[in-house]
């Protein structure tokens, strides 16, 4: 026959096994929202690309110096590389829609400049002071010239494709 005892050691192992149970359901229920949300969450997040986006980035060397800069300034495209002091010495840019590659002194007068403008294209050498002393220049196959300029920017000789002008100042 069945004791009291009995009875009550089966209730207190149900309610045990009960009590279990509901630990278990508490757990699944607070873990199934993580597990089944976090991947939704991720598939609907924007996808991050690869790239950066700002309108100027600035390189510094080891002493915290800027050594180049690339950006916008007034929506021309610029890349500006300097020195060691900082000072710029290389600009390429695409002012007017024209590409231009400037190699400057360190007090910042262009010495050689590079530059294509519509159907012409020229490269200039510059004095130090950035006066134009030679221009090689084409406009088309037709006409390509080499000019020198003295120090008061007459121009002294053209070199045409087809023919040496001397330029007679006196």
């Amino acid at each position: 026959m069945h004791s009291e005892n009995d009875d009550w050691s089966n209730v207190i192992r149900r309610l045990q096994k009960v009590e279990e149970q509901h630990r278990r359901l508490r757990l699944l229920v607070f873990l199934l929202p993580i597990v089944v949300g976090a991947p939704l969450l991720l598939a609907l997040a924007p996808h991050q690309e690869d790239v950066i986006e700002a309108t100027r980035f600035v390189v510094l060397d080891s002493e915290g110096r800027p050594r180049a800069e690339l950006g916008m300034l007034e929506g021309v495209p610029y890349l500006i590389l300097r020195d060691t002091l900082g000072v710029p010495m290389v600009n390429l840019n695409l002012g007017n829609g024209h590409p231009a590659l400037t190699f400057t002194t360190h007090g910042g007068a262009p010495r050689v400049h590079l530059y294509a403008e519509g159907a012409r294209s020229a490269l200039e050498f510059r004095t130090p002071n950035g006066s134009r002393l030679i221009e090689l220049l084409a406009v088309n196959p037709d006409q390509q010239f080499l000019i020198y300029t003295d120090n008061d920017q007459s121009q002294r000789m053209i070199l045409r494709r087809e023919r040496i002008e001397f330029i007679d100042r006196y």
